[in-house]
């Protein structure tokens, strides 16, 4: 996995994922309920996606450009258990988010002071456990929001495939992210979207279940994902 350059092995990654994933759990998370991430294209949402999958929660994806009053709503509505987010928009939404949501907090903050009902550092918290190798048999994804043109924005909930079925429409979800996205085994794969969107959103997601190398920036710049895609074939 490459984040802005920084190269991780798949090996760590998916360690620091079921790190992350017993740290969730130990903070009351459970199978079928739904955390919040509001952070740039970062590892820590890489992280977060992954262990999202291993516990078979849902992770709500928050527009980072968002007002105060636009991310309470889609923690409340969302029914959203937990927050992960980046230290810099923390300022702008402490205030309507309940003192009684855990929060995980990306980056260094003075508010990560280690005592009760206080956030905690992203990091140090998920390093404190020891990897789970429990894992959900219903794995899931993320619950995205309409744009809201009528009325306010809508969480789009997607069910569980019938067990009977499950793994003839995974087949074919498959074969229709090949033909869509060009993701399969072995492949390599770029993403300068924000995963804050619906389709990057599932486009991480698949990729790093599928793909050889996944390469992963901030933002979208133009002269730099013409060098990236060079770099590493993509």
């Amino acid at each position: 996995i490459v984040v802005d350059d920084r190269e991780t092995s798949l090996a760590e990654h998916r360690s620091r994922a079921r790190r992350l994933a017993s740290g969730l759990r130990a903070l009351g998370m459970q199978e079928g309920e739904t955390f919040g991430i509001m952070l740039r294209n970062s590892e820590a949402y890489l992280e977060a996606i992954d262990a999202n999958r291993q516990i078979g929660t849902t992770y709500c994806p928050i527009n980072w450009h968002f007002s105060a009053s636009e991310v309470r709503y889609l923690l409340e509505d969302s029914g959203a258990r937990l927050l992960i987010v980046h230290a810099d928009f923390w300022e702008r939404i402490k205030t309507v988010v309940s003192p009684s949501m855990p929060v995980l907090i990306v980056g260094e903050h003075a508010d990560c002071n280690g005592t009760e009902n206080t956030p905690y550092s992203f990091a140090q918290w998920r390093d404190g456990f020891e990897e789970s190798d429990d894992y959900s048999r219903f794995p899931r994804g993320h619950m995205a929001y309409t744009s809201g043109t009528t009325g306010r924005p809508k969480g789009v909930v997607r069910h569980l495939f019938p067990a009977d079925i499950a793994d003839e429409r995974r087949q074919a979800a498959k074969a229709l992210l090949r033909q869509t996205f060009g993701l399969s085994q072995d492949c390599t794969a770029l993403l300068p979207a924000p995963i804050y969107h619906s389709a990057p959103s599932l486009f991480a997601q698949n990729a790093l279940q599928l793909c050889k190398t996944f390469v992963l920036t901030e933002r979208f710049d133009p002269l730099e994902v013409l060098r990236l895609v060079e770099t590493y074939r993509i």
